[in-house]
């Protein structure tokens, strides 16, 4: 159950029952109809419900929807993940990188406004990658030879991060997103 949330009837809450429903996610829309149903059937005609916990991979779930979020918005967020097929290590720097679940959403519509870089995991790391990848310094290859045992990477690494550069050093990943 790596993407789920527990549907809870909250009138059952309220009189002290914890009567709740877990659902895995994507799933489809009768699937949260029947758990919805399956949680407020009681005999009190139990009507509302919130969505009491989150259990999601990359820890965007509760931040970007909270408890009184729809289930089915819910669900339509987690298909967008999904359909993005990237890591859950890259989602999850992605998310660092915005402010709003629509901005997160722009950024996984729009392949081309981030960057990803594997195997960074230090400021040098992903200066040197900035400078002979992206020729972040915008000089010729020439120019380059002349000048590469005067540069400080570490110092270009952390100028990048204040340019919106982000480093997951556990997973080895950096990630920028253009704005």
């Amino acid at each position: 159950m790596e993407n789920a949330i527990a549907i809870q009837n909250l009138g059952a809450y309220n009189r002290g029952e914890l009567r709740f429903k877990w659902v895995e996610l994507p799933t489809t829309t009768e699937r949260i109809k029947e758990a919805i149903k399956e949680v407020l059937n009681t005999p009190y005609n139990d009507e509302e419900y919130h969505i009491a916990d989150y259990n999601d991979c990359c820890g965007l779930l509760y931040e970007y929807f909270g408890e009184w979020a729809s289930p089915y918005e819910v669900n339509e967020f987690m298909e967008l993940v999904e359909e993005s097929g990237l890591d859950k290590e890259v989602i999850s720097l992605l998310a660092d990188c915005v402010s709003t679940k629509e901005e997160f959403k722009e950024v996984i519509l729009e392949d081309e406004d981030y960057f990803i870089l594997y195997e960074v995991s230090n400021e040098r790391e992903l200066g040197l990658e900035l400078v002979y990848e992206f020729n972040w310094l915008g000089l010729s290859k020439e120019e380059l030879d002349k000048v590469e045992n005067y540069l400080d990477y570490e110092y270009i690494g952390r100028e990048a991060g204040h340019d919106g550069w982000v480093i997951d050093r556990v997973n080895r990943v950096a990630v920028k997103v253009n704005r």
